[in-house]
């Protein structure tokens, strides 16, 4: 049977096809793989194209399949389809060649492309003028594209120019342009191919058309059929690419042995996530045993039906009996059940849920009720992040990043009130979310062995408390590919402070990976959602300071910033604006309106149906049965993603909240706009294409109108 393959941009042609002639196409797909002489087929050379490789295959006697058959070899790539004279014309000055220098399987051609210029770029030399024929060949560049490459003088040409490249070399000579220096970029790539050669255990350099086709290298872009289950799976949904391909750096990740724990950190739009769920598939088909599980969770619930429904479409029936996907409070939960002598307790998750608790205690004790959100803060930043037990360990914490110093006579007063408070939800058979995973964890050092995962995966890391990650670490053993932990410290929007090696999680050096490809975003949202977080360190997880830098491989239009005297201004500017966008075609589920409180959601949901658009509430799951645009909070939009995105009421009182700044000192104040910053990043790279801000009235110094 001959070894077919397909390439990622067959399936961008594939979808366009009318059903009719999709399933003509598998068909002959099928009799491709079943007919290694092809004698049933009709199998041409396309004899005007630049390439001998290129052949075309007859789907019918309106459409064509665009093939490369590599010399000397039984394997076809499968590359586009299309109309017979849009497929020719696709293929004629297509190449495709196995880069001796990099390994990797390359398509690219020599299309003229008229230069992005202004009047200054006619009297400077361009971005890689100064890169010499030898270092051109490092970075994977074709011998016959090194002129044009030359050529280049902006970003925007570059991106034009992005159907020509291979998809390797424009990465690389994105990151150049970004300011990433040639040595760096050129160690990425040889650190990544020296890693995917040991992943592969190549004992020989040979460079098959089989082999190249199949490596790590190729996974990005190429995928090899398997079975006519696994063709069928893929032609499904050909636009979900994230299901089929996965970036070299991604699949090493994914498919790696590890010697204990790993941590791998990455922007927005990273596919952090991707690599969270392509991890626990392998996982699930290639570590554990039979009577063996593998944990997914994540710290929002409303990620969990997401998390599990793009399992189903990657995985299965018989993995995803091996995967538990849960939140961290539904695992607390499961541990927790299973304690005989615990009386029945009700769980309120969120801390500000017992605000009326803690106003009562301070009543009773005669602490001041204008510090009761001071007092709350230092309950779950200082004495539950150190899981504080008695007096005398709290006298002596060190208070790292509250903000406000205190005397040791108001940490008496804290600690009594605190005393009380602990008292009180006794009484009334509660437990706050901190003391509930603490109360599994010591449970489950009491009964070793009692419940345990294999493995586990923890998307969203950021967000989790010290105290899950020390359940996490008595559910999950140390051993080799324990844990497996993803996230972006840039998007951390609670006031806490993570650090694995205090959970006996040990994840430094090989261990510690980085994402730097950004594949969701556009480079101009994404370079202003960066933009907020200037001026701030971000912590890595695990003690130490977050560096890096990574890149968008997508462009489009900046971000629009607008701003309006009055409120019935902005809103009547967002309803035009996604009328307007509800004409060209966009759905209005693909479009979100964020806002920072529930009473603007509500406000915002009322005004869009009062001009006839329809809306929903983003709620706590994900999947949602109704159609219109989504309406919700900025913190409620964490691991979603939206065609269009509106920022709303971007104004000077809500970012940051006066209301939080009072009695805090400068650090406590810098420490409260950091925050507000993170929540702007975060919720400004949901958009994929196109993000909108807007204001009014005083506009918000973190986003102002004109920087």
């Amino acid at each position: 049977m001959a070894t077919i393959a397909i390439q990622d941009t067959f399936l961008e042609a594939f979808s366009q096809l009318p059903k009719a002639e999709q399933k003509r196409t598998q068909e002959m797909i099928k009799k491709l793989r079943e007919d290694a002489p092809y004698s049933s087929l009709n199998l041409e050379r396309y004899k005007e194209a630049v390439d001998p490789r290129v052949y075309s295959i007859r789907v019918n006697d309106t459409y064509r399949t665009i093939v490369v058959r590599p010399d000397k070899s039984d394997m076809m790539l499968l590359v586009w389809v299309d109309h017979h004279d849009d497929a020719y014309r696709w293929a004629k000055r297509k190449r495709f060649t196995i880069n001796p220098n990099t390994g990797v399987i390359q398509m690219w051609s020599l299309e003229e492309v008229p230069p992005v210029q202004s009047e200054e770029s006619k009297y400077v030399y361009g971005l890689y003028s100064k890169l010499s024929d030898q270092q051109m060949k490092r970075l994977g560049v074709p011998a016959e594209m090194v002129a044009e490459v030359r050529k280049v003088q902006s970003i925007e040409e570059l991106e034009k120019r992005k159907s020509q490249l291979p998809q390797d070399v424009f990465e690389a000579l994105l990151y150049l342009a970004h300011g990433e220096e040639f040595e760096e970029v050129v160690r990425f790539m040889e650190e990544l191919r020296a890693e995917s050669e040991q992943l592969a255990n190549q004992s020989d350099s040979s460079q098959t058309a089989e082999k190249v086709t199949q490596n790590i290298h190729s996974s990005g872009h190429i995928v090899v059929i398997s079975d006519d289950e696994h063709l069928n799976d893929i032609l499904a949904k050909p636009l979900e690419k994230w299901r089929i391909f996965l970036h070299p750096s991604q699949k090493v990740l994914v498919e790696r042995n590890y010697n204990g724990s790993v941590r791998v950190l990455g922007g927005a739009g990273t596919g952090k996530t991707v690599v969270a769920l392509h991890r626990a598939r392998y996982l699930a088909r290639h570590l554990i045993k039979p009577n063996e599980k593998i944990l997914l969770t994540t710290y929002h619930s409303h990620l969990t039906d997401y998390l599990l429904e793009c399992l189903k479409t990657i995985c299965s029936k018989t993995d995803l009996k091996k995967i538990d996907v849960l939140s961290i409070d539904q695992l607390a939960s499961r541990i927790v059940e299973q304690i005989k002598d615990i009386e029945p307790k009700k769980v309120i998750k969120p801390l500000e849920q017992l605000k009326d608790v803690w106003a009562t205690v301070c009543r009773k004790v005669g602490y001041p009720l204008e510090r009761l959100k001071f007092v709350m803060q230092e309950y779950e930043q200082v004495i539950q992040f150190n899981s504080i037990e008695t007096w005398e360990e709290y006298r002596q914490i060190a208070r790292v990043g509250r903000g406000v110093r205190i005397s040791v006579k108001e940490k008496e007063r804290v600690w009594q009130v605190v005393t009380q408070y602990k008292k009180r939800l006794d009484e009334l058979g509660w437990l706050d979310f901190i003391l509930f995973l603490r109360i599994a964890r010591q449970w489950l050092e009491q009964n070793p062995g009692a419940i345990s995962y294999r493995a586990a995966i923890v998307d969203e890391a950021q967000d989790f408390h010290m105290e899950a990650f020390k359940l996490l670490r008595t559910l999950v053993p140390p051993q080799t590919n324990d844990l497996f932990i993803v996230g972006d410290p840039h998007q951390c929007i609670y006031p806490r402070k993570v650090v694995l090696h205090h959970c006996g999680i040990h994840v430094r050096g090989p261990r510690s990976k980085r994402l730097r490809i950004n594949y969701r975003t556009t480079e101009q949202i994404r370079e202003q959602a960066v933009a907020r977080l200037s001026g701030f360190e971000f912590d890595d997880l695990d003690g130490g300071k977050l560096k890096g830098k990574y890149t968008s491989l997508i462009y489009g239009e900046p971000p629009e910033r607008c701003h309006f005297a009055s409120e019935q201004e902005e809103y009547r500017f967002l309803v035009d604006k996604i009328k307007e966008l509800l004409t060209l075609g966009i759905k209005s589920h693909e479009i979100a309106v964020l806002v920072r409180t529930n009473k603007m959601v509500e406000k915002i949901k009322a005004h869009l149906r009062k001009h006839l658009i329809p809306t929903v509430t983003l709620k706590n799951r994900f999947i949602q049965s109704e159609s219109g645009v989504n309406c919700g909070k900025m913190s409620r939009s964490k691991g979603l993603e939206f065609r269009i995105v509106f920022l709303v009421g971007i104004n000077q009182e809500l970012f940051p909240p006066k209301s939080k700044m009072v009695g805090m000192d400068q650090e406590g104040k810098r420490e409260l706009e950091k925050r507000e910053r993170s929540l702007l990043y975060m919720a400004s790279t949901r958009a994929r294409d196109k993000l909108f801000v807007t204001s009014h009235g005083v506009p918000s110094p973190i986003w102002g109108v004109q920087e």
